[in-house]
């Protein structure tokens, strides 16, 4: 059985993204840079945003709870 899931990011513009993600320990800067191929937005000018907080590059997903 596969550990990858999908997660569902709000873009700014209101359009929504669905990525799928090999785990939980996938790194915040590693879905950015999925993010980037899906919607040609430079890595460094992203901000994601999880209850408000912005998500540390070098934290996994897991760190920020479901």
């Amino acid at each position: 059985m596969s550990d990858s899931f999908v997660i569902k990011v709000r873009l700014a513009s209101g359009e929504l993204v669905n990525l799928q993600l090999p785990s939980e320990t996938t790194l915040i800067s590693e879905v950015k840079r999925r993010l980037a191929e899906h919607t040609q937005l430079p890595v460094q000018r992203m901000r994601l945003l999880f209850n408000s907080s912005i998500l540390a590059d070098d934290q996994n997903l897991e760190s920020y709870g479901k």
